[in-house]
């Protein structure tokens, strides 16, 4: 396996609600899969206009798998799962099914720089978390999805650095026919290094910008909110064919979200 083969394996995202490979496919009938579970625990959040605001102590558990598999060498088949998570707010607890995304990458012929187009169709099932576990107060709620189809699409980037590392980007927008969601912009970035004796390191940011802003505090994130994420990663590869990743990530700022970290361990799985 060439090195490059190797980046696009390596180089999609664990954020909370993405996973990105930034320009590059699957050779046809190579697949690259992964299973992760996050877990989100504070008292804090951010409000709209994105100052800290003591809440109730509370948590957002998720496990989640993402998969990608090559239709040919420049279309690539892509799905994402949030199958169960279950989220705590005071003395409330509430299991629920998260998004489910399918989509097709669309490989322009480029080299070494990559470049593609990538649609998704899904949306949420909402069940389990279409009411508010946090009652009555109108400043502010805690539902961990909301029941919508979506429909989103965007365009990446892949950069190569020499033979160790890579950049990605990625940048499109999201509909939703829930009314309560309005569009959004959505991408994802990341620079990554590796392997070096097994070991894959990344920086990564996740970006989401809904068009209009919030205007009621959702710790849970799950309705229009605004942040720009920031998260470091590691994956240790025992064999060329599965792998450990743990990553962390925070954000620099946010609207209507919870203000803790987001903590990620997972398996990578290629074929």
């Amino acid at each position: 396996m060439n090195s490059w083969r190797f980046v696009a394996f390596c180089c999609a995202l664990l954020v909370p609600s993405a996973a990105h490979a930034g320009g590059w496919t699957q050779d046809e009938g190579a697949m690259y899969g992964k299973i992760w579970g996050t877990g989100i625990f504070g008292n804090a959040g951010f409000d709209v206009d994105g100052e800290v605001v003591d809440t109730e102590s509370f948590s957002l558990v998720s496990l989640s798998a993402y998969g990608e598999y090559g239709l040919r060498r420049d279309l690539t088949l892509v799905g994402a799962i949030e199958p169960v998570g279950a989220a705590t707010f005071a003395d409330q607890t509430r299991g629920y099914s998260g998004r489910m995304l399918v989509g097709l990458r669309q490989r322009f012929a480029s080299d070494p720089v990559q470049f593609a187009v990538e649609a998704r169709l899904g949306g949420s099932p909402g069940f389990g978390g279409e009411r508010d576990l946090a009652g009555a107060d109108l400043d502010l709620e805690f539902r961990p999805t909301v029941r919508t189809y979506s429909a989103e699409w965007e365009l990446q980037l892949g950069i190569p650095i020499s033979d160790v590392g890579w950049v990605t980007a990625a940048l499109g927008p999201r509909w939703s026919s829930n009314s309560e969601l309005d569009p959004a912009l959505q991408g994802a970035a990341q620079v990554g290094f590796g392997p070096f004796a097994g070991f894959v390191f990344d920086v990564h940011l996740s970006l989401n910008h809904s068009f209009r802003a919030p205007e009621v505090l959702n710790v849970a994130g799950a309705t229009n909110t605004r942040y720009l994420g920031v998260g470091l990663g590691v994956s240790y590869w025992f064999v060329p064919s599965f792998a450990i990743r743990l990553a962390g990530d925070g954000v620099f700022y946010a609207q209507s979200n919870a203000a803790a970290p987001a903590l990620q361990l997972g398996v990578e799985l290629r074929r």
